[in-house]
Formats: C-alpha cells, sequence, structure tokens
C-alpha cells in the first residue's frame, strides 16, 4: 500500500501551506520562459483560477503541482501547469489517477501538459501522446 496522499489544497488554506509547495513549484518554474512567476501561480490559486495539489509522503510534503481548467470551443481540459517534486516516478501514476478523477468530475473530457522533450515518454507510460511541440523565440 502506498504511503503517498495527493491533496487538493482549498483557496482559504493556500496561504498557510505556500512555502511547503512553492519549493517544487519555483522547480518547474526553472524549466520556463517566465510566463508565470511563483508569485502568480499563487494568487491564480488564492483566486481559483487555478488549482494547487500537494503529495505528502506519511506527514512529509514531497511534491506539488497545480492545473487549471481551460475551455476551448470544442472541449473542456484540465491542464497541468506546474508538477514536480522527490521520487516523483514513485508517485506520478498515483497523482494522474487523482487529477484525472478530479476534471472528470469537474466536466473535463481531456487532460493536457505543457512539457520538457524527457518528459513524453515517461507520460506516455500513463497514456499521454504526444500532439504537438511549442517553440519559442525572444524578440528584441
Amino acid at each position: 500500500m502506498s504511503d503517498y496522499h495527493l491533496r487538493g489544497i482549498p483557496p482559504h488554506a493556500i496561504e498557510g501551506l505556500w512555502r511547503f509547495a512553492e519549493p517544487y513549484i519555483k522547480r518547474a518554474l526553472d524549466h520556463t520562459f517566465g510566463e508565470l512567476s511563483c508569485a502568480d501561480i499563487k494568487q491564480l490559486c488564492m483566486n481559483e483560477q487555478m488549482q494547487l495539489w500537494m503529495m505528502a509522503k506519511g506527514s512529509r510534503i514531497v511534491g506539488a503541482g497545480t492545473t487549471q481548467i481551460i475551455i476551448y470551443p470544442g472541449l473542456k481540459a484540465c491542464r497541468v501547469i506546474t508538477l514536480a517534486g522527490n521520487n516523483f516516478d514513485e508517485w506520478m501514476g498515483l497523482c494522474y489517477v487523482y487529477m484525472k478523477e478530479w476534471a472528470k468530475a469537474h466536466g473535463c473530457t481531456a487532460m493536457e501538459a505543457y512539457v520538457r522533450k524527457g518528459f513524453v515518454p515517461k507520460l506516455a507510460e500513463l497514456g499521454f501522446k504526444h500532439r504537438y511541440s511549442v517553440v519559442h523565440i525572444e524578440l528584441e
């Protein structure tokens, strides 16, 4: 039986728990181009525009992530914005199961994530398929 537990953090509890989640959120953001800051994500979660998730092993926080519901004209998706933690391979599948059930309960018909190339094979193990790649250039 797994010692891991994923919990969605209600907006009113984010301020008190943020210090445990922030290092993992920052770790994920270190691989971005600055589209969002930790402060942006915290505020979006507190405003209920994103959701904060925390993974614990026993009583110790070992990971955190954020999601956002995206409503396209043709479907409603749960987008994983950030996700990082210690021993990720040990709890990745459990995290997916919890988030998938939450997304379905909120009317989502799909899940998506922008990820680094190295995560594509890891997520393929859970059934995710590579759809397209995003390229980026800084404009002067």
